[in-house]
């Protein structure tokens, strides 16, 4: 099967090598044809792709990510940070999974700053040294007399080359395309996310130093209560008594109040820590599953078209467990 398809080839080849020599017209004209191509794609096509003002709108779109990434990375420290103030470490779970969320969305935003650099870097690739490449193979095809097999050789390599530049330069463009489809398709909005958290690390701040005033005030109170309550009972107890009466419904009172309200904060950093949770589930997909998918695709493409083996690179792509992903109860 693969030997008639190299002899088809070859066949189509000569012929095509026997037309061009019989017509030089022709091939001036391939030769000044493929000549601008390689000029245009090298210099002004070049110098644009290669440049952020290319990809506005996708740039655009990653800026937004990003700032809404960095958002939700300050809401989990600062939370964290508050949580680890509560006494006795009541707190420590949810504080050490929140610190473990910054750090996934830090991994989220590596990945955005990588996009955006692949963005030109691509177009440079693409435009400045692909295509002209193979308009310069194509070229050299054409101009040779005889030799059927190497102009055919070198034909096939400037296709391929070509068909390399194309997915080089579309595939980054095309992953964020879908990641934003997809987001438009379930109503999703990047932008409401950071709005949805905004001052929630304050929130829990001003909780904790609630609780903690409310305690401190408690206690000043309790023992105000105490003490009048002593000074207007009867002479029948002894002193110590009245003492040890005091002391106990002091700190009766003051720890079911402070409970309470340790119990209020905890529970509120607890929704908040779900809530980003889902949040960076969202963003991994859209950020990190989606451009990998569509890098393994084009990946599969390039292997179809160069017949390049391109498995040993994607063994380099192997998950990582994100460390907040879980969610707490």
């Amino acid at each position: 099967m693969h030997s008639n398809s190299v002899q088809a080839e070859g066949s189509v080849g000569a012929e095509l090598t026997s037309w061009l020599d019989g017509n030089k017209t022709v091939k001036i004209v391939s030769v000044a044809v493929l000549l601008v191509l390689a000029l245009v794609s090298a210099f002004p096509a070049g110098s644009y792709f290669s440049s952020p003002d290319a990809y506005k709108g996708t740039i655009a779109s990653l800026d937004e990510k990003q700032g809404v990434v960095t958002g939700l990375m300050a809401v989990s420290v600062a939370t964290s940070t508050a949580i680890t103030a509560l006494p006795n470490d009541i707190g420590s779970p949810i504080a050490e999974r929140l610190a473990n969320l910054s750090g996934d969305f830090l991994i989220i935003l590596t990945a955005i700053y990588l996009e955006k650099f692949l963005l030109t870097t691509f177009g440079f690739a693409a435009f400045r040294i692909l295509i002209p490449l193979a308009c310069i193979l194509a070229i050299i095809a054409v101009v040779l007399v005889g030799k059927a097999g190497i102009r055919s050789a070198l034909g096939r390599v400037a296709v391929k080359m070509l068909l390399l530049a194309v997915t080089v330069a579309i595939v980054v463009p095309l992953s964020i395309f879908i990641s934003d489809k997809m987001e438009e398709t379930h109503n999703v909005s990047v932008s409401n996310m950071l709005e949805e958290f905004s001052g929630e690390e304050n929130v829990v701040e001003g909780l904790v130093a609630e609780g903690q005033d409310g305690a401190t005030a408690s206690s000043q109170d309790d023992t105000a209560s105490s003490q009048d309550s002593a000074s207007q009972k009867n002479d029948a107890g002894s002193f110590f008594d009245r003492i040890v009466s005091g002391a106990s419904d002091f700190i009766s009172e003051t720890t079911g109040g402070i409970a309470k309200s340790f119990d209020d904060i905890k529970q509120k950093a607890l929704n908040l820590l779900n809530r980003l949770t889902d949040s960076l589930a969202l963003l991994i997909v859209t950020s990190c599953i989606i451009p990998i998918l569509v890098l393994l695709l084009f990946l599969w493409i390039v292997k179809l078209i160069l017949g390049v083996d391109v498995d040993a690179a994607t063994r380099f792509i192997k998950p990582r467990a994100f460390g907040g992903t879980r969610r707490m109860r």
